[in-house]
């Protein structure tokens, strides 16, 4: 019986990557593995555990579905997106392949491994409940609830902007900064650069409690 299942895995990861490379919805360098699939026309039913690899990511969940025709991949529960700096999970996930974005929505977690010259990596935590990641620009956006953690202090805001290429937060919509040793800074945005060694400008209503 297990033979019988593994064979079956096979065809399956096969048929998968003939049908991808036979047409342009989804690039030839994927690869996509399921315990079972319905295809009809440019759509595919993906049951039974789903594995994607797409570009340096490899994505996981328990099902999904492909449009073929608009370059769009559709997965539902137990999201994971790993890759070398770190992994995203989340409850539903939207790949859109021609503009290489994923779309990461509900209970978004973000684990990222910062590099630092002459440092250990450090250890990004955020949580959100919408996450766009832009693998050609390298930028993630986050559109609501967000919160940061780092090993010295949280961060809040409505919304920000994290780049990869310049290692600097853009916070708006409302951002709190609490420091582990109490300090507090209100502001309406801030800019955090981590590249500076964790500089932040704060703007607009800034507010400050510290100890003296």
């Amino acid at each position: 019986m297990r033979f019988i299942n593994k064979q079956k895995f096979i065809i399956l990861s096969i048929v998968l990557i003939i049908l991808l490379f036979s047409g342009s919805a989804i690039e030839a360098s994927t690869q996509i593995r399921a315990g079972s699939l319905d295809y009809k026309e440019n759509w595919i039913d993906l049951r039974d555990g789903v594995t994607i690899f797409w570009q340096e990511y490899e994505i996981t969940s328990e099902r999904g579905e492909i449009d073929r025709e608009e370059s769009i991949t559709y997965l539902y529960e137990n999201i994971e997106v790993t890759f070398d700096r770190g992994w995203i999970t989340s409850d539903e996930l939207v790949i859109y392949s021609e503009r290489d974005e994923l779309v990461f929505t509900d209970n978004v977690f973000l684990n990222y491994q910062r590099e630092r010259e002459d440092e250990d990596d450090e250890t990004l935590e955020l949580t959100t409940s919408k996450l766009v990641y832009n693998t050609e620009a390298e930028t993630f956006e986050m559109e609501e609830d967000l919160e940061i953690r780092q090993a010295n202090r949280t961060i809040k805001a409505g919304e920000g902007t994290y780049s990869e290429g310049e290692d600097v937060f853009y916070l708006r919509s409302g951002v709190e900064i609490i420091e582990d040793d109490g300090d507090k800074i209100k502001s309406d945005t801030a800019r955090i650069d981590l590249s500076e060694g964790d500089v932040f400008t704060a703007e607009g209503n800034v507010e400050i409690e510290i100890d003296m």
